[in-house]
């Protein structure tokens, strides 16, 4: 069962927030929060398609044992763990 989750501003929802939605709606919210921090980069017009066609389970999975974690901090960690390994 879900519970209503309060309107905030992306930056400021938890995994608590994250997985009070319906998982039907889990995967366009990780897409969501990854489209709008692309289009706030230079280089916005390089988002495709397969941007949007990756798994979210390891972000559910970490949110359940991080529920006050940041929800972008928990995505970035998933998403964008390889780039941070680039030197």
């Amino acid at each position: 069962m879900t519970a209503p989750v309060q309107a905030k501003d992306a930056g400021e929802w938890t995994c608590e927030d994250f997985l009070k939605v319906p998982k039907s709606a889990q995967p366009r919210i990780v897409y969501y929060l990854v489209g709008l921090n692309k289009s706030q980069m230079k280089e916005f017009h390089d988002i495709s398609a397969k941007d949007f066609n990756v798994s979210i389970s390891k972000v559910v999975q970490h949110c359940h044992s991080n529920l006050p974690e940041n929800l972008w901090q928990a995505i970035a960690d998933h998403f964008y763990w390889h780039a941070m390994q680039m030197p």
